[in-house]
């Protein structure tokens, strides 16, 4: 950004800060251009303040951003004591973990983890957003194992276990999170995936204690599968009779048709070919709307059977 730039930059930025003071980038932005100028308490502040109400995945890259502001105003008040022929000597040659900086490779790493979350957050499906999650988790395993202190990942990692009911994942998390003393933390973000942790009981917990309850969830999974297989059996056993039930019962009916069609016959035909029509008897009119009363029935049945068939199918269906 061009110094001529700058005021015009930081003005725009004050108005939007104005409008919604809530927007975090609009608090970042403002950092940078405040940085640029030489003001760097101001610059901390603004920093802070989008930290503050940045969401956690956007956290990770503000971080670097304060780390940034702060290595320039430590820089500036190095330059202000330091004699004009003096040398400032770093600490050490490259950023170390314990500081909380970063190696080129370890920010390569971290954006990576930052585009796996947000393509997680892009998801159109729930399953490309579980499979997004797993990957998450399988790259930052490997980040935190190099940069155990980056508290932002490990907020990540919390989220996504307790989203995918990841015990082991949420309980390493929320261990380490206390550790890094995010328990004492006044923002409401981090609390609220503390609170997250807790309420899955998976923060105040011992790892035997853990253990054990992942161990009773899979036995009771497995009952779960088994009984599932189980009635699978049996469903496809119960669906693979119905057509041969469907089928008798349509002869049976055929059958009882077939009764009352001679019920309603002399017996002979005419010269013409057709069969005079009987007048039943009382007893034979009594036995004819026994029979039209045992097809309807039978014809409800023969539907509910069908109705049973379709209803097996599309349970079958939706199991594994």
């Amino acid at each position: 950004m061009k110094q001529g730039k700058l005021p015009d930059a930081l003005a725009a930025t004050q108005v939007a800060i104005e409008i919604d003071g809530n927007r975090f980038e609009a608090h970042a932005l403002t950092a940078l251009i405040l940085n640029e100028q030489g003001s760097k308490d101001q610059a901390k502040t603004e920093i802070d303040k989008a930290l503050s109400l940045a969401p956690v995945e956007k956290q990770v890259k503000l971080k670097e951003m304060a780390r940034f502001i702060a290595q320039f105003k430590a820089a500036a008040a190095t330059a202000a004591t330091t004699p004009p022929n003096a040398v400032a000597t770093p600490a050490a040659a490259t950023p170390t973990q314990e500081s909380g900086k970063l190696t080129p490779e370890g920010r390569r790493k971290l954006d990576v983890l930052m585009l796996v979350a947000e393509d997680a957050d892009k998801a159109k499906t729930a399953d490309e957003r579980k499979k997004l999650l797993r990957e998450f988790l399988t790259k930052s395993s490997d980040f935190v194992g190099d940069y155990p202190n980056e508290t932002s990942v490990w907020l990540m990692r919390a989220m996504a276990g307790v989203e995918l009911d990841d015990a082991n994942v949420g309980w390493e998390a929320g261990q380490k999170l206390i550790a890094l003393g995010a328990d004492k933390s006044d923002d409401p973000k981090t609390r609220k995936v503390l609170a997250m942790l807790d309420r899955k009981d998976w923060l105040n917990v011992s790892a035997a204690t853990l253990k054990q309850r992942i161990a009773d969830k899979e036995s009771k999974a497995a009952l779960v599968v088994a009984a599932n297989k189980d009635n699978r059996k049996k469903l496809q056993e119960e669906l693979e009779i119905i057509p041969q039930v469907i089928q008798n019962m349509k002869d049976t009916i055929k059958i009882m048709e077939d009764t009352i069609t001679v019920y309603h016959s002399n017996g002979y035909e005419r010269a013409d070919g057709s069969t005079p029509p009987h007048v039943l008897t009382a007893k034979e009119n009594a036995e004819v709307k026994d029979l039209q009363e045992k097809i309807q029935s039978a014809k409800d049945d023969l539907k509910k059977q069908n109705e049973r068939a379709d209803q097996i199918r599309a349970e079958l269906a939706k199991q594994p």
